[in-house]
Parts: structure tokens; sequence; C-alpha cells
């Protein structure tokens, strides 16, 4: 089976299985997991189905691994939570499928499994397709119970999605010009920015605020759990030196498959064809009296067409009709032959020439057989070697001791987190493999206890290997002692944002209730009054607002109604915007280019509503399954406290 998983191929089907995304879930709190039932071990629960915490990292980390993304970074994203969101969809549209009596029978998904592996088989003649499904999920770390689960539900999902989608294919030609006008609306603001630093605090904090406040984010302060491992490697190159096939081995499997090495009987056929009998006939007699067959065919048809020129066939490479009369005993080189009617008319055949079936000779072969059993030779001996090393480790045997004997290559990698890369940084030892051999590494790894040894594995170059769990170091939260200024750091930030929030917030409630004017609230505040324009076309872009004005903060102030003041919180800075007035598109402008934007506002809202549609089933869904997330675990795999601090 180390034939079939060298292809290395089967990764794209996972992709597309578990792109990452979580449309039409709705964020709801997700404390409380211990008292609903839901295990340690588990991610989340959905209804009465849990999401493992292995199998989920399992597969999130392949992705990740494949986009090129950090697991810390991909936490920081919300990647993870989308990752997380989208299978929590999925196992909620599966629950709605099954009350509305959706099934996919055994048969469909085992025919729909059939089609993914077609491809492998044709490459691989020698093995069963049970054979390479089985090499293809142990490369990509999956059982097969999971994969046809997955493929179930992506199925089963697809039939729901459809339905639904389907519901909504038409949006009226004057609602989307509506929505196109709307699409390019135009908005003045003027805005004042507070410096969060700048806020004054009443008082510092004191011992026990601080202690309070290290205890609520104690995560924060967290040392991973580190790993440190020794790998053995054995190379493809050493076996390949240590394996040797003698003139006796080749000529003996020549000898045994003969047959594999002969050239079958061959005729180089021309043909005529004629639409008639009676043409075919003319066209015969003419050959046989000397004409060139193509001459008389198109003397005789007036079509070029009408002439085959000569090609070589094996017997059983012509209709049947046509082979029949072609290899017929007796048949020689010059024989003209027919007429032989067939679909496509009545046919002339000319015998061109005769080769006659032989054996190739050893001399012409021995090179290609001598590479096939080396390379036969190689493999079968790492799978024997690959079976001695497990059954002496398995056998209680020392690590080293093996690693000795097999003349294998041995590196030590002290101190990675589960993430693989050093504490406090992104620097990753294991960054000279290529990234499918450093995550099964560092998966391999992450199995381990101390003093364990993995089962042996292959890695993309073919090199046979095996890690050697040396030491564990359990995570642990660093002393309040020792991060205490950390901690004040934390707290003092924590209080001037909110103090500076506080303050925009109080202005803007006196915007609302109208006891100060805009121009109030600038001269009460003592900054500088800032104007532009903001825009919800695509196309809108002004980098000196950017600076100051996120997408985001933009999105707030499209949404917020005219004459308000809104509040945009930063990390460093807060806004408090007030939207003066605001404009669209004029209606008497209109022109080709505005058609079109109109059709692509049309489908654009179609989708939109498909989009709607999809939201209120998942709503609804969630209404009746109900489900929670382990964030305490999330936090612990994928959260690494440096980067925090």
């Amino acid at each position: 089976m180390l034939k079939s998983m060298r292809k290395g191929i089967f990764s794209g089907l996972f992709i597309a299985l578990l792109v990452l995304g979580a449309a039409g879930l709705i964020l709801t709190d997700a404390g409380g997991f211990f008292g609903s039932g839901i295990k340690t071990s588990d991610v989340a629960k959905v209804g009465s189905h849990t999401i493992n915490s292995r199998p989920f990292d399992t597969k999130l980390r392949r992705i990740l691994a494949m986009q090129g993304v950090a697991p810390q970074a991909a936490y920081d994203m919300g990647l993870v939570h989308q990752a997380l969101f989208r299978e929590i969809r999925d196992l909620l549209m599966l629950q709605g499928a099954n009350d509305l009596g959706i099934a996919i029978s055994n048969d469909h998904i085992t025919d729909y499994i059939n089609e993914i592996l077609e491809p492998y088989a044709a490459e691989d003649t020698t093995s069963k397709k049970s054979e390479i499904l089985a090499a293809l999920l142990r490369q990509n770390g999956m059982t097969e119970t999971i994969f046809i689960n997955d493929v179930q539900r992506e199925m089963t999902n697809n039939i729901v999605n459809s339905a639904i989608t389907n519901s909504a294919l038409y949006t009226p030609k004057l609602l989307a010009k509506d929505l196109n006008a709307f699409s390019e609306e135009t908005r003045n603001i003027e805005y004042i920015v507070f410096e969060n630093n700048k806020a004054k605090l009443e008082q510092d904090a004191d011992e026990e605020t601080l202690m309070r406040h290290y205890k609520t984010f104690q995560e924060r302060y967290r040392i991973p759990e580190k790993r440190s491992f020794t790998l053995a490697r054995l190379d493809k190159d050493k076996i390949k030196s240590d394996v040797e096939i003698t003139d006796e081995q080749i000529r003996a499997f020549y000898d045994e498959n003969q047959a594999s090495y002969s050239v079958p009987l061959k005729h180089k056929i021309a043909q005529a064809v004629a639409d008639t009998e009676g043409d075919a006939l003319k066209i015969k007699k003419a050959a046989e009296e000397g004409t060139p067959l193509s001459k008389a065919a198109k003397n005789v048809t007036g079509d070029d067409g009408s002439f085959i020129d000569t090609q070589a066939y094996t017997k059983g490479s012509l209709p049947e009709v046509l082979d029949k009369e072609a290899f017929a005993d007796g048949v020689k080189k010059g024989d003209i032959l027919g007429p032989v009617e067939t679909a496509l008319g009545w046919h002339i055949v000319k015998i061109v020439d005769v080769e006659d079936a032989h054996a190739l000779d050893f001399a012409d072969v021995k090179n290609d057989i001598a590479k096939e059993l080396h390379d036969e030779a190689i493999w079968d001996t790492l799978d024997n070697t690959l079976g001695e090393i497990e059954d002496r480790l398995f056998g209680g045997e020392d690590p080293q001791q093996v690693i000795a004997d097999y003349k294998m290559t041995s590196e030590r990698f002290k101190d990675l987190t589960r993430q693989g890369v050093l504490e406090g940084t992104q620097d990753s030892p294991l960054k000279d493999f290529n990234s499918e051999d450093a995550l099964t590494i560092l998966k391999t790894s992450n199995e381990l206890l101390s003093g364990e040894t993995s089962r042996v594995f292959e890695l993309s170059d073919n090199a046979l290997a095996f890690i050697v769990m040396d030491e564990v170091k359990e995570s642990t939260i660093k002393p309040f002692e020792d991060v205490k200024k950390q901690v004040r750091e934390a707290w003092t930030k924590e209080q001037k944002n909110n103090a500076t929030f506080m303050k925009a917030s109080d202005l803007s409630g006196k915007v609302a209730d109208k006891s100060l004017s805009w121009t109030d609230v600038v001269k009460e505040s003592g900054l500088k009054n800032h104007k532009a324009s903001i825009s919800r076309s695509a196309s809108f872009n002004d980098e000196e607002l950017e600076k100051d004005i996120s997408a985001q903060g933009r999105a707030l102030l499209l949404s917020a109604d005219i004459h308000a003041a809104q509040i945009i919180p930063g990390v460093d800075k807060t806004i408090l915007a007030y939207v003066k007035d605001t404009s669209l598109s004029k209606e008497d402008s209109a022109n080709a280019d505005e058609e079109e934007l109109v059709t692509i506002a049309a489908l654009a809202e179609t989708q939109n509503f498909q989009q709607e549609a999809l939201q209120l089933l998942y709503i609804s869904l969630q209404d009746k399954y109900k489900y929670t997330i382990n964030e305490n675990l999330l936090t612990y795999l994928y959260n690494n406290p440096q980067q925090q601090q």
C-alpha cells in the first residue's frame, strides 16, 4: 500500500469538504458548556450530536497547513471559530434534513466514493479500490467512518441547500434599480478623535484589583505545554543502495513473462469508403487493375475524404465485420478485400503490409525489466523494513538500538509547543520540512505521552520515520508576581479605553437627546473637527480617512441615522462621528453602464434572497436544536498566550 500512499494528491477532496465558512450562523452565548452535557474533550454540542476535539483538530490543522496559516493566527483572525461554525451549521442542517425524511442511501454514497477513487484506480491497477481508499485515508489522518459521515453529511446538506436557494430566482427590475441607487449612497460626516492613552484615571489599581484582574484573564499568562522529541528516519536512498538485481533474475522474469514482451500480428491497411456497393466494386476493380486506391476512390466518388490512408491495426481493433475480413486466414500483403458494409458505408480494404507476431529480444527489454524489478524490490524492502521496525519497537526494544541497527538518522527537537513553534515566537524548528511532512510530524508527536514511541510512518520523500517522545512539560500559569507589571499595564489600558468610550458615549447621548448640537460637542471636547465623505460604492477609497476610520467603522456610519452621532471604538483611539447628510445616485444619469449595474444588482439581490432564506432556516434550526461551544478548550488548543501579552 505504500505505492498508493505515495501519490499524496487526496487533499483536494478534503479542502472541498472542509472549506472554512460559517454563513448564516448567529453567534450565541457559548457559556455553560459543563452544565449542558458537553464533554471536556468535545469542542461543541449540537442537539444530540457532539463535535469531538480530535477529528476537528486534525481536519482544521491540515487545512491551515495547506493555506500556510499558523493555528494562533487562525484563532486571532476568527478562522478557528469559522471552521467550528461550519461544522455546527452542517450538523444543524443534517438534523433538520433527518426530520424532513431526507436521507442518502448507502448505494448513492458508494457510487460517489467510487467516482472519487476512479482516477486513482486508473493509476494504480494492482490495488483494489478498498485498499486505495484505506491508504488515502491513512495518509490524510482520517478514519473511514469519519470520511463516510462527511460525505453523507455533505450530500444531504446539498439537497436541502438546493431546495432552499432554487426558490428565490428573480428580483424585480424596479427593486434592482432602487438597490443600485442605494449602493452608490454618499454621506458627509464630521468626526473627532479621542486618544485613549490620554484619558486620566481617578486612581491607580491596588494589589487586590490587580489580583482580581489577573485571575479573570489568567489564560493570557499561560505557559504552553512544551514537547521534546527525537525524529528517526530511514531514507529511501539507503535502502536503494542495498538492493541489487542480478542478470539471472532479469532473465528469469523475462522467460516467465514472455507474453508481456511479444508484439502481436499487425496489418497495415488502407481503405476506401463508398456510399453504395456498386461504387465500392468499381473502386476495387480499378485498384486490382493497378490504380492507386486513393486515386480510384477519388475518381469514383469525387471526394478526397473517401480514402483513409494507411494505418497499422492489430486483430480486434477494427469493427467486427472489417476485422473478420482483414484478418481472415490466408490474407497476405497486397490483397484487396471487400466490399464490406459498416455504418460508414461500403469499405474496400487493401493490405499494404503484414508484420508477423514476434517476441521482443531480451536485449531490447533487459534495462526496462531491471528498472521494474529494482523499483519493486525497493518498495518490498520498505514494506518489510517498516514491519520489522514496528515489530521491534512495539516488542519493547530500545529505540536507540533500532536506530543504530538500521543506520537511521536522528534529530532532536526541543521544547516545541503543540503548534510546532518555540514559545513566544512564530519560529518553527520544523520549517525545513515541507508543509505536509511538518504537519504529519507535529500531529504524530502531539499524540504521544512522555516516553512513548510512535508507529512508523512514511514521509513525502518515501523515507520511513518514527518519533520518540523524550519529555513533555505540562502547561502552567505564570505566577502573579512574575507578571504583575504586565497585569498592571493591561488593567490600565483597559480602564483608559473604557473611560474614553464612556466620555464619547456621554457626548453621543447629548446629541441624541438634542441637549447639544454637534458644534457644541466639538467645542466641549476641545478636539479638532474632521470633515469627510464616505460612500457605499465598492470603488470608494480614501487613504487619509482610513487612518482614522476603518472599513468596519464606515459600515457603522453608513447604517446610522442621519444627524446621529456614532461611536467607533478602536485599540488606541475612539472616534465620535456625526452623520451630517446623505445623497443617492441621480436617476436622470441613466446610461448603458448603469443598466449593466442594475442587472448586476438584480443578480446580487437574488443571491441575497437565497442567503437570507438559508439564514432563516439556520436560525429556526438553532432555536430547535440549540448548540453550545467549549470556549475553554478552543482557547487551550489554539490561543497562544504569548500573543496576548
